[in-house]
């Protein structure tokens, strides 16, 4: 028979192991503590939720960046030297062509 501490012991080990939760580069997590919103927003990386007493909410920022490229896209069409968005852009790893020469 297997001693109570030792059960006691792997199901406290269980327990963390199952609260550890991994978001993404383009995820954030927003955690609510007894149904009240915690004040900041956890970001990519590894977090901790306690299930009876926290719930997380996953939400993702990707669509915000693709947005911002088809704009930036736009923007670098009307106006080809436009080095603000072609800095952007290159920062997004999005490669576009040299500007044309004069």
């Amino acid at each position: 028979m297997i001693p109570i501490p030792i059960i006691a012991t792997i199901i406290v080990v269980l327990y963390i192991l199952s609260a550890i939760k991994i978001l993404r580069e383009y995820e954030r997590g927003v955690i609510f503590r007894l149904a009240r919103l915690l004040p900041h927003a956890k970001g990519p990386g590894i977090t901790l939720v306690f299930a009876p007493v926290d719930r997380a909410r996953r939400y993702e920022s990707r669509g915000e960046n693709e947005q911002a490229i088809r704009y930036y896209l736009l923007s670098l069409k009307e106006n080809p030297r436009n080095d603000f968005a072609r800095k952007k852009l290159t920062e997004r790893g999005v490669r576009i062509p040299a500007p044309p020469k004069e």
